[in-house]
């Protein structure tokens, strides 16, 4: 044993008996069965009163105490266990200066486990019990110590329902005290006292400890846990069997490498109790909260097993709902980091395109600009572009967006066509859903009109440059339609229609463009608009004198009679 710990050891097994107290009556004075481990040091110490020393004087007392690793000392069993333990030695008349070293700690237990629902069922006892677990839960935040005023086997108990209540993982962090004279200075999260102890117990210390008072029935107030909540609705022999210990098997994926009693636990119980038992809305909160804290958990892992990517892809779930619902750029991160995990280890990841499609789709109907982005950003970089492409190309997905897409809402069906407009993929059984889309957008751009066709509105501009770049469209297709709702939307159509040719030199409009002239009904010819605006862009009267004459120099004979009156008229 080094000599910090031999230091250590010497201050943490200090024993007095109550002041008031009958230095002969040995039997009467408090066991203190002392456990404190820190950073993979543990020390498991019994100190007992033992009369008079060689000097007949009072007040002696002997300590023996086992030291080692937390996963050594409580190898199965929470240390609690082994107090009153036949295995502690009150006296030692030996000439041994050296103690042997234990292959392995297992001694005799005489601390019933069985009894423990037994001290619980009488009095108010669970209804302390649960504050006493929501103090320990709290302990890691507020660093707030717990003292327990009761007689000393049931301290022990309460200690022993504690370390009970939780997964071994954490009870061998559990440092406690069933007895010390001075609360103060000990440094354990659980201390047992006695009412004449250096203790005060004023209000003061109520509010600065965590005080248990059972011989007076007076308590200390505690953050509500769900993790308490959780294993006081169970700690009974059925449910302890049937739920808590499947909760701690399962549990014992999280956390590996932290031995503090954190928040964590209640996240935890609260995701067990979402996926597992199906006993929580995944809407909750708290639920959310969880998932996240689960995703956070997993994703930190080098190796995912198969529980672990069955509970990833439940966080992804409750995140993506969550996302859609109530979206925040940390719920987006931490929805991305589930995705990421998944990817790893799940080989039906690609599955999860749809979903998260359909997350950026509501997310850019919602106008959540910032979120979308971020999203999207993800989704390039995990998914191949051939998952990409079956996905965009899906009719539900596009009939999804078609219905929600609103023809009064402008910056909405910019956003759409911007995000959204440029992925979609056409196809023959998504046809008809392109066309409710390309409609929906038609309405909100004949509503930017003017009265005036040759001011066309920059967010107007904006939303056909946008269309005009998708991929997933055809020019045939956006005109035809735009002629098809001429009547409806009149200034759509030549406002899509120059928006096109204005890209193409004179002489060349011809054979890609002009020959939709005659095939649309239009109450005013196309070729005037095409004309009209070729002018107004033309910058000065010589300019536009050489527009005039590039027009007729390629304009079909049937229109060239008109094009010059037509061109001095305007």
């Amino acid at each position: 044993m080094s000599a910090h710990a031999a230091n250590l050891l010497s201050k943490l097994s200090g024993y007095s008996i109550p002041s008031q107290a009958d230095p002969e009556d040995i039997n009467s004075h408090p066991i203190a069965l002392r456990y404190y481990a820190v950073e993979g040091e543990a020390m498991l110490i019994g100190s007992q009163s033992n009369g008079k020393d060689e000097m007949n004087r009072p007040g002696n007392y002997f300590v023996h105490s086992v030291v080692g690793s937390p996963e050594e000392i409580a190898s199965y069993l929470a240390p609690i266990f082994y107090w009153g333990s036949p295995f502690w030695v009150s006296q030692d008349e030996s000439n041994q200066t050296e103690l042997p070293i234990l292959s392995e700690f297992d001694v005799e237990v005489t601390l019933d486990f069985d009894d423990l629902w037994t001290f619980l069922q009488q009095g108010k006892r669970r209804q302390w019990f649960y504050s006493l677990l929501c103090a320990v839960m709290d302990y890691h935040q507020s660093q707030r110590k717990i003292v327990i005023l009761d007689h000393n086997e049931s301290v022990a108990f309460w200690i022993a329902a504690v370390s009970t209540a939780l997964p071994l993982r954490y009870s061998r962090y559990l440092t406690f005290a069933t007895y010390h004279h001075d609360p103060y200075s000990a440094p354990f999260i659980i201390t047992g006292t006695t009412a004449d102890s250096s203790f005060r117990f004023t209000n003061d210390e109520y509010i600065s400890y965590f005080v248990l008072n059972a011989l007076e029935g007076r308590i200390s107030e505690a953050p509500d846990s769900d993790y308490a909540q959780f294993i006081c609705s169970r700690f009974e022999p059925e449910g302890y069997e049937g739920e808590i210990l499947d909760f701690f098997d399962w549990g014992e994926r999280f956390e590996m490498e932290s031995h503090s009693i954190t928040r964590k636990l209640d996240s935890l119980s609260v995701f067990w109790l979402a996926t597992v038992k199906n006993a929580l809305d995944i809407n909750s909160d708290k639920v959310i909260r969880a998932g996240e804290v689960v995703i956070q958990e997993i994703s930190q892992k080098s190796h995912l097993e198969s529980e672990d990517v069955e509970d990833a892809n439940h966080g992804w779930e409750i995140l993506g709902d969550a996302i859609i619902q109530r979206p925040s750029q940390e719920l987006i991160e931490n929805y991305c980091l589930a995705l990421k995990t998944l990817k790893r280890s799940d080989p039906q990841f690609p599955q999860t395109c749809v979903g998260s499609f359909y997350i950026l789709a509501m997310l850019v109907l919602n106008k959540r600009q910032e979120e979308a982005h971020a999203l999207d950003s993800v989704l390039k970089q995990l998914y191949s572009q051939d998952v990409l492409a079956s996905t965009l190309q899906q009719p539900k997905l596009i009939q999804m967006l078609a219905e929600q897409l609103r023809v009064d809402d402008e910056e909405q069906v910019l956003i759409f066509w911007d995000y959204l407009g440029s992925k979609l993929r056409l196809h023959e059984n998504n046809k008809e859903y392109f066309k409710t889309l390309l409609g929906k957008t038609f309405a909100v751009l004949q509503r930017q009109g003017t009265g005036d066709i040759f001011q066309v509105p920059e967010s107007a501009t904006k939303i056909i440059s946008l269309l005009l770049a998708a991929r997933g469209l055809t020019a045939d297709l956006i005109l035809n339609h735009a002629a098809e709702s001429e009547r409806q939307y009149p200034v759509v159509l030549r406002w899509v229609y120059y928006s096109l040719v204005q890209q193409v030199p004179i002489n060349q409009r011809p054979a890609r463009y002009w020959s939709y002239w005659p095939t649309w009904p239009q109450s005013t010819p196309l070729y005037q608009y095409e004309l009209q605006r070729d002018l107004l862009a033309s910058g000065g009267t010589s300019q536009a004198i050489n527009v005039v004459f590039m027009w007729t120099e390629v304009i079909q004979p049937q229109y060239r009679p008109n094009i010059l009156s037509e061109a001095l008229d305007f």
